[in-house]
């Protein structure tokens, strides 16, 4: 790919994301999916995960250590360990919603002992070997289980393993978080959003739970926090790591593959602006990184059943749904009792913010068009995204955000409630 021009290699990578999306949707006759699936996904997923762990050593060791020393200090490691311990001590590690948390470490028990994507749902001991003899295809993708399957295999198979796994990313989220706030009102402004995300109950919550939703959470933080880095100082590692980190995205929740759009458009306005600067051949070749996801949502869609949708409900979205779900949803962000894990102060701060960032990215939207993005548009457009990503869960039968089975629904909202105030309060730029 080296002998390719700059544009060449962004029109390869176009190329690319139809054929896989051609070859998935189309071509792939339908009694080959869950083979496919099955076996595809757990190689596929540790190719990204390698590639994704490679570029960012790669990018942190280039880093200059006053550029690090400027970033961190002492009090401020303390203060993340702090938040993340304070997320872990005040809730039971215990399984929460238990369809899907018990689903998905059954999912991960098969891929540590038949290394295959597959829930298994019965099985015998043949001569002291466990065996599956039953299971299915999950709707649920499957990076989340697959991360719990490694560490299985490291330390032998036990329910508690989640657990270990959303600790240590809880840990990884409050350092992420501190380095998208440091990016936008340098340690003050991390710190700031340390302290707005330390307030909200439901971090612990999913941090001491067996779920995917706070890796899914970190992951969309992670992209966010590239999305603002890649745009202030383009490079190709930058732009390789927001890629791979949007593709793992992609793999937690169902509709987080919806986070790649942002990202494709962010890079596509980057290429217009500056054609030099071409993708890398791990960009180029990255399509194909989500050929079982995008077979695996082919699958799910054509499996009604899988919806589990209850005996009076006939659609699983719906904007009739929509009215109801927002007074629900008003119920959950505005409510003063301790027994709903909302902050009433992040929900009011977070959304006078959103307010005004809104304003402001309108104003000058003409940012866009001259490929000047600043923070604000950056963050603007990350706005949209979640709010967007709000509707679609308020048109969900069972998008009631006051419920506590369906509060974790809210939570990628959060994010922009969290980084809003620290624009808006301590931005620098």
């Amino acid at each position: 790919m080296k002998h390719l021009s700059p544009r060449s290699r962004g029109w390869v990578a176009l190329i690319n994301l139809i054929l896989v999306l051609v070859v998935s949707l189309f071509l792939i006759p339908k009694d080959k999916l869950p083979g496919l699936i099955r076996y595809a996904t757990m190689p596929i997923l540790a190719v990204s995960l390698v590639l994704f762990f490679r570029v960012l050593f790669r990018q942190v060791l280039r880093l200059p250590k006053q550029a690090i020393k400027k970033r961190f200090s002492k009090w401020v490691i303390v203060l993340i360990l702090v938040a993340s311990g304070f997320q872990l001590v005040h809730e039971d590690y215990r399984y929460k919603i238990l369809m899907d948390e018990y689903n998905l470490t059954s999912t991960s028990l098969n891929m540590h002992v038949d290394k295959s994507a597959y829930t298994p749902t019965r099985g015998r001991i043949i001569q002291g070997e466990y065996e599956f003899i039953d299971g299915y295809i999950d709707k649920r993708p499957f990076l989340y289980p697959f991360l719990v399957s490694i560490i299985h295999d490291i330390s032998g198979y036990r329910m508690s393993n989640p657990f270990i796994l959303n600790s240590v990313l809880c840990f990884i989220l409050f350092l992420v978080i501190y380095l998208g706030g440091f990016h936008l009102g340098g340690k003050r402004g991390g710190v700031l959003a340390i302290l707005l995300l330390a307030g909200l109950p439901l971090v612990g919550q999913n941090a001491t739970g067996a779920g995917f939703e706070l890796l899914n959470f970190l992951l969309l933080g992670l992209t966010v926090f590239l999305s603002l880095s890649l745009t202030a100082r383009p490079g190709l590692d930058k732009e390789t790591l927001l890629v791979l980190s949007a593709i793992l995205l992609a793999n937690v929740r169902y509709e987080s593959i919806l986070f790649m759009l942002p990202v494709m458009l962010l890079i596509a306005f980057r290429w217009k602006a500056n054609s030099r600067l071409g993708p890398g051949w791990i960009t180029i070749w990255a399509p194909w990184l989500l050929l079982p996801l995008l077979l695996q949502n082919r699958w799910f869609r054509s499996r009604t059943d899988l919806w589990e949708l209850p005996g009076e409900v006939s659609q699983p979205f719906s904007l009739s749904y929509f009215s109801e779900n927002t007074g629900h949803a008003v119920m959950y962000f505005f409510n003063l009792s301790a027994e709903f894990p909302n902050s009433l102060f992040l929900t009011i701060a977070g959304f006078i913010s959103l307010f005004f960032l809104t304003v402001v990215s309108l104003k000058r939207i003409r940012n866009w068009t001259k490929w000047r993005p600043r923070d604000y548009d950056i963050l603007g457009l990350w706005g949209l995204v979640l709010a967007g990503h709000m509707v679609i869960i308020l048109c969900y039968h069972a998008g009631q955000l006051d419920s506590h089975y369906a509060t974790r629904l809210g939570f990628p909202i959060h994010l922009i409630l969290v980084q809003a105030p620290v624009w808006l309060l301590v931005n620098e730029k």
